[in-house]
C-alpha cells in the first residue's frame, strides 16, 4: 500500500532541521504561510507573541482535529514558503492526530523550563539520524535526548506521535488506537502482546520504546499479516477502530440511556398488575422478585460507604419516574397504584429511557432539586459537584459540544473494576509515578465512578474565580478507551448552560469536588442561573411524604417509650447525643426522629454536620470554658 503522505511529511521534516538555530525565521516563515492563506494562527504561547517553537509542534500544526481542506490548506502553503517539492496529500487516513486544546509539545513561557524546546529539537535531530544510520552510537545520543524529554511539561504519548511524522517507516506510533490494536492477539502474535503489553501501561522510556519498536517490526516481517510496516499497521489500526467505534454509536443510539434503574419499569408495573393494581413498597419488590427469579445476590447487593440496598433503591427510582410519567399515582402514601394508563402500557426498554429522558429534560432545574441520590425511598435528594473540564478548564468546549463530562487518569484503565480508593491509588503508583501518594486522585475516580449518580448538578469551574457551565448527570460512569487523550472516564451530562459567571469567592483546586454539604455555597451558585426576567415567578411548590411515629417505630429498633421520652427530651433541650458503635444507625435513627416529629420526609430540614475529628468531648460539649491558667474564657 502506498500512502502519499509519507513524501510530503519526511521533506518537511528534513527542512525543518534547517531551523534548529534559526528559529525567528522558522516563527516567521509559519506566520508568512498562515497570512498567505487568510487563516489565524493557533495559540501557541500564553500571549499572542510566539518566542519559541519546536519541531514536533510545527507537525501538531496540520496533526489535529482540523478538516481537511484546512489541512491541505496549510500543507499547500507550507509548500510553497519551505519550498517543499513532494506532492501535497489529500488523504490523511490513519495519521495520528493532536487534540486541538493540547497541540503543543510545551508548556507556555511560564511553566517550561528553560531547555524544554532545545531539548526537543535535539531528540528530533538524533531521531532523523537514528532513521538514517541506526546503529549504536545514534541509539545512544537518541535515547539520551527522548528520556530528557520523556519527564518535560507537555509530554505523553504525543511524542510517539512526532516520532512516527517525521519518519514513519522507522518509529511506531503509540496513540491510544495503535495500543488498542496491538496488544490483541487477533492482530499480533501472541508472543509479542504478552512482551509489551505490561509496558504499554504508561508511557515508556527510550530504552522501552525502542523494543516494542523493534519486536513488532519484527513480528509483522515474520507474521502473514496484511500489514507489513508502522504505515499499515497504524493504517489498519484506523479502519477497524472506526468500524468498532461505528458499531458502538448504532448501538449507543439504540439504547439511549444506560441509567441501571429503567430496568425496573416493566417489572414494577407488572408486579403491581398481579397484586391486583396497588399495593405496599415491600409487596410490590417482593413480587417483582418473584416474577424475575432474582438471586440472593441480586436482591442483597449494596452500593456506597451507607451499604444502600441497590436493588430496594433502583425500584424506588423507577416508581417515581412511573409517577412522573403518569403511570403510578402517589395520592395515598405507602401504597403505589397503577393508574389508568400503567394498567394498559406495555412498557418496552425504548419506552423507559424515552420516560427518563423527558422526565429530565422537562425542567432541568427542578430535576435537581427533586432527584437524587440518598437513600429513602420516597425523597430523593440531588448532589451538587464542582468540577474542572481539564487543566485550565481546557477541555470544556469539546465536553460542552459533546454532551459528557469526563477526568483523566484513563492509565488506570476501566474505573469499574476497582472495589475501593486504595486499589485505585495502588494501580495509579505502578503505571504513572510510584513517587506520589495520588491521594487526591483515587477520591475524585472513586466518586466519578461510584458516588456521583444520575440527576445530579454539576457546577463547570474555570480556575478559582470563575463559573462557566452548568448542567445535569445523564448517565452512568462510563469508560472510553478509544479517545486518544487522558479523558476516557465519561459521564453524559445534559448541559443547561454555557457562559462565564463570577465564582462567589475563591474555588478549591481540584478536579471533582462534593459540594452539597455547602449548602449556603450551593444556593450562591444557584443564585447565578436564576431566570432574572421571571422576578414574580412563584417557586414550585414541594410536597414529601408523610412520616409518623408509626414509621419512626416500624423502622428503628426502639421501644415506643424510649421513642417518646427521646422526643420529648428533643422539645425541651433542643439536643441529643446518641453514643454507640460506628455501623449501629446512629445516623439511621437521628434523621428518623427529625422526619417524625416534622410528621414529613422533608430533606431541606435535615441537615448533617461533621465536625473536625480532633474535636474533643469538652470542646463539642462544654464549649465555651474558663482557663485554669488566666482569668479568661
Amino acid at each position: 500500500m502506498q500512502f502519499e503522505w509519507i513524501n510530503f511529511y519526511s521533506e518537511f521534516a528534513t527542512k525543518l532541521l534547517e531551523f534548529k538555530d534559526n528559529r525567528a525565521e522558522l516563527i516567521s516563515d509559519i506566520q508568512s504561510a498562515y497570512s498567505a492563506i487568510n487563516m489565524k494562527l493557533p495559540k501557541l504561547e500564553s500571549e499572542d507573541s510566539i518566542i519559541d517553537i519546536d519541531p514536533f509542534t510545527v507537525f501538531g500544526l496540520f496533526n489535529k482535529g482540523i478538516t481537511n481542506a484546512n489541512r491541505i490548506a496549510i500543507l499547500e502553503s507550507f509548500a510553497t514558503v519551505f519550498n517543499i517539492k513532494s506532492k501535497v496529500p489529500d488523504n490523511f487516513d490513519g495519521i495520528p492526530v493532536l487534540n486541538n486544546l493540547k497541540a503543543t509539545y510545551y508548556g507556555f513561557k511560564d511553566d517550561r523550563q528553560a531547555a524544554d524546546i532545545d531539548n526537543l529539537w535535539r531528540l528530533y535531530e538524533s531521531a532523523i539520524n537514528l532513521a538514517e544510520k541506526d546503529d549504536a552510537a545514534n541509539r545512544e545520543i537518541f535515547t539520551k535526548w527522548y528520556d530528557t524529554v520523556h519527564d518535560q511539561l507537555g509530554i505523553r504519548w504525543n511524542i510517539t506521535m512526532g516520532l512516527y511524522w517525521i519518519r514513519p517507516y522507522e518509529f511506531i506510533n503509540l496513540d491510544s488506537r495503535n495500543r488498542w490494536f496491538i496488544v490483541d492477539p487477533d492482530n499480533m502474535p501472541v508472543e509479542f502482546v504478552n512482551s509489551v503489553k505490561k509496558k504499554l501501561n504508561k508511557v515508556p522510556y527510550a530504552a522501552e520504546y525502542l523494543a516494542i519498536k523493534d519486536a513488532c517490526l519484527h513480528a509483522l516481517k515474520d507474521g502473514n499479516y496484511e500489514y507489513k510496516n508502522y504505515p499499515e499497521l497504524s493504517y489498519r489500526a484506523w479502519i477497524v477502530s472506526e468500524q468498532v467505534n461505528q458499531e458502538k454509536a448504532e448501538v449507543k443510539g439504540k439504547k439511549s440511556s444506560k441509567a441501571a434503574f429503567l430496568r425496573w419499569f416493566a417489572p414494577l408495573i407488572q408486579a403491581l398488575r398481579d397484586l391486583g393494581g396497588s399495593g405496599t413498597p415491600a409487596e410490590a419488590r417482593a413480587k417483582i422478585i418473584e416474577n424475575e427469579q432474582l438471586s440472593e445476590d441480586e436482591i442483597n447487593e449494596t452500593r456506597g460507604k451507607n451499604n444502600v440496598n441497590k436493588f430496594e433503591n433502583e425500584v424506588a427510582f423507577a416508581r417515581n419516574y412511573l409517577v412522573n410519567a403518569g403511570y403510578i399515582d402517589k395520592s395515598v402514601y405507602g401504597i403505589w397504584t397503577l393508574t389508568e394508563a400503567g394498567k394498559s402500557v406495555d412498557m418496552t426498554s425504548e419506552m423507559a429511557s424515552d420516560i427518563f429522558k423527558n422526565v429530565l429534560s422537562s425542567s432541568p432545574s427542578k430535576q435537581g432539586k427533586n432527584i437524587a441520590a440518598l437513600a429513602d425511598e420516597e425523597v430523593h435528594t440531588v448532589r451538587y459537584w464542582l468540577y474542572a473540564p481539564g487543566e485550565g478548564s481546557c477541555m470544556w468546549d469539546e465536553f460542552y459540544t459533546s454532551g459528557i463530562m469526563a477526568i483523566g487518569w484513563g492509565e488506570i484503565g476501566d474505573l469499574s473494576i476497582f472495589d475501593s480508593k486504595d486499589a485505585m491509588k495502588i494501580k495509579m503508583r505502578e503505571v504513572i509515578d510510584e513517587s506520589l501518594s495520588y491521594k487526591n486522585a483515587a477520591h475524585a475516580t472513586w466518586q466519578f465512578a461510584n458516588e456521583m449518580k444520575i440527576g445530579d448538578i454539576v457546577f463547570v469551574k474555570k480556575g478559582m474565580h470563575q463559573i462557566i457551565g452548568r448542567g445535569v448527570v445523564m448517565s452512568d460512569y462510563e469508560y472510553d478507551d478509544t479517545r486518544d487523550d487522558e479523558y476516557k472516564n465519561i459521564r453524559q451530562v445534559d448541559w443547561t448552560h454555557n457562559g462565564e459567571w463570577p465564582h462567589p469567592g475563591q474555588a478549591v483546586m481540584k478536579t471533582l469536588t462534593d459540594i452539597t454539604s455547602y449548602t449556603d455555597y450551593v444556593e450562591k451558585l444557584n443564585s447565578l442561573f436564576e431566570d432574572e426576567t421571571e422576578e414574580d415567578a412563584e417557586d414550585v411548590e414541594k410536597t414529601y411524604p408523610s412520616y409518623t411515629k408509626e414509621d419512626f417505630l416500624s423502622e428503628v429498633f426502639m421501644p415506643e417509650e424510649e421513642y417518646e421520652k427521646l422526643s420529648g427530651i428533643l422539645r425541651i433541650k433542643k439536643n441529643i447525643i446518641l453514643q454507640g458503635a460506628p455501623g449501629v444507625g446512629k445516623t439511621f435513627a437521628a434523621k428518623r426522629i427529625a422526619f417524625s416529629m416534622m410528621g414529613v420526609k422533608d430533606v431541606e430540614r435535615v441537615m448533617m454536620v461533621q465536625f473536625h475529628q480532633s474535636y474533643s468531648y469538652e470542646d463539642f460539649i462544654m464549649g465555651f470554658r474558663p482557663s485554669t491558667d488566666d482569668v479568661r474564657i
